[in-house]
């Protein structure tokens, strides 16, 4: 019956479109693939997540899409399925589109129950990944808090005990050759001192005493303690401060910390790389944020060394020159009032500084 048929032919061809509809509307990135790894059809977030278009993806090999590698990732979920006959899963680091993925495959099997291919899941889980170094790295700072407090505690006195013996003998009748030993003492053991301050700072939990302050106040504020040192080393400031910026819940004096130690280095690593330089600071509302970034034109910081750099006691300086504690105080800082801070950068590029805190509480 030829009615019959057709209407044969429009349920399929509905139930066809229904599929299609389906497996597109699905937000996680899924492909199907063969065994030999090549990609017989990906829905429309996959190809999104990959930034290519479906009609280029498919009969490429899934490692090229997906890790942008001319041969299977070690640790592939796919072999591994076509392997057991069962799910797998791994995450993977992209950085050919700069997402940490959580890969899944199933097998597809045909009516023999041989293995056909796999259907992959590729979740993007970098917001995930972000939040769990975030609890590690606050529980190593703990850690390192308690150890820095016991520390600088017990050299603390002794130090004050050098510093305050040699200023003594200093005003002896001495030899010029031992006074300047006697300065060079003093001096590196008050240098110690401000290491040790630092080592306290870092150790000690303070609850921020926050209050509604316009962070443009802070910006300028900052930038008049250093107007003398900048001109004095050729650097030159510009801004570009969002007008009508809502008043946000920081504690002031906090902030001014976090903002001082990013202009410090910006402009140590200018004068190092060029002996003068541009400063740029702009402040911004993004969401529900205000974002306050900081560019040089310096050095620039190379990637290996991006993912170290608000580690405690990482630093890049000369020896003698910075205590690798600086950039940890601020994100401490920042986190304390809920927000992020990150870098951007390129050796050689300069490197730009985000900090992004709430508008909570924050007045229109």
């Amino acid at each position: 019956d030829i009615t019959e048929r057709k209407k044969m032919e429009e349920a399929i061809r509905r139930a066809a479109e229904e599929w299609k509809e389906t497996f597109d509307s699905i937000s996680d990135a899924i492909s199907i693939s063969s065994r030999d790894c090549r990609l017989l059809r990906v829905n429309q977030a996959f190809a999104d997540m990959f930034h290519t278009e479906r009609g280029k993806i498919v009969d490429k090999h899934c490692y090229e899409i997906m890790h942008g590698i001319n041969e299977p990732v070690s640790g592939c979920p796919h072999l591994e399925t076509l392997k057991t006959g069962k799910p797998a899963a791994a995450d993977f680091f992209e950085p050919h589109v700069g997402i940490h993925l959580e890969l899944t495959t199933s097998p597809i099997f045909d009516e023999r129950g041989e293995i056909t291919g796999t259907v992959h899941i590729a979740r993007d889980i970098t917001e995930r990944k972000r939040q769990e170094e975030q609890l590690m790295m606050a529980d190593r700072l703990a850690s390192i808090g308690e150890l820095a407090a016991g520390t600088a505690h017990e050299l603390n006195n002794p130090l004050t005990s050098v510093i305050g013996f040699s200023r003594l003998l200093m005003e002896k009748d001495v030899s010029d050759d031992i006074r300047e030993d006697l300065g060079i003492i003093c001096s590196e053991a008050q240098r110690a001192t401000e290491v040790i301050k630092q080592l306290l700072q870092f150790a000690r939990k303070r609850t921020p005493a926050e209050q509604l302050n316009q962070i443009n106040s802070v910006v300028e504020h900052v930038l008049r303690l250093r107007a003398y040192e900048q001109r004095a080393h050729n650097i030159e400031v510009r801004t570009d401060l969002a007008p009508a910026l809502p008043e946000i819940m920081i504690d002031y004096f906090q902030m001014q910390q976090v903002l001082l130690n990013i202009i410090i280095n910006a402009e140590q690593s200018m004068v190092e790389a060029n002996e003068r330089g541009t400063l740029t600071i702009a402040t911004r509302r993004r969401n529900s944020t205000v974002v306050i970034s900081v560019t040089d034109d310096g050095l620039g910081i190379s990637q290996e060394h991006l993912g170290q750099i608000f580690d405690p006691f990482f630093t890049t300086k000369k020896a003698g020159k910075g205590t690798g504690l600086g950039l940890s105080i601020c994100r401490r800082i920042v986190t304390e009032h809920s927000g992020q801070i990150y870098a951007r950068s390129r050796p050689g590029e300069g490197a730009t500084f985000y900090v992004e805190l709430p508008i909570n509480g924050a007045r229109p």
